[in-house]
């Protein structure tokens, strides 16, 4: 079931959170992470997909911005479809007559072809270079039309 989280929630995100420290930056016990991670729940822009009551999957949307702001799926439950339905309930919260961006892992990073691969899927294209993120891995920003 995806849903909105909230702040009783914290501790599995930050689970979440955990596990692609290596990939998105530091963010478990990083004071501003933490602090903005409590903010978004408490403000109702955090999905969840829970499955028997465990969190396998967390989205940070916002919606002035209509972007899709961290999105993790739990390593031991990606391949089974929740980042697709997660997406797909992320572009029903947001405004579709406008366009929706995310910023992801650019071409050529191998760890990050599955996430690219989702977004393309759901009508996202590459449309600048992102930077390096937080961990030193070069990222593109991906914009999905408005309809």
């Amino acid at each position: 079931m995806i849903t909105y989280l909230g702040f009783e929630d914290m501790q599995a995100v930050l689970g979440l959170a955990s596990q692609v420290e290596g990939l998105f930056g530091p963010m478990v016990g990083v004071a501003d992470f933490e602090t903005a991670l409590e903010d978004c729940l408490k403000t109702n822009r955090v999905l969840g997909c829970k499955e028997q009551n465990e969190l396998c999957g967390a989205a940070i949307i916002d919606r002035k911005g209509n972007e899709l702001c961290w999105f993790v799926v739990d390593s031991g439950k990606r391949g089974l479809g929740i980042g697709g339905r997660m997406l797909e309930k992320v572009i029903g919260e947001l405004d579709s007559a406008r366009e929706m961006t995310v910023q992801t892992f650019a071409p050529g990073v191998p760890e990050g072809e599955a996430a690219r691969r989702l977004y393309m899927k759901y009508g996202f294209a590459d449309r600048e270079d992102g930077g390096l993120n937080p961990a030193g891995i070069p990222t593109v920003i991906m914009v999905r039309e408005k309809k």
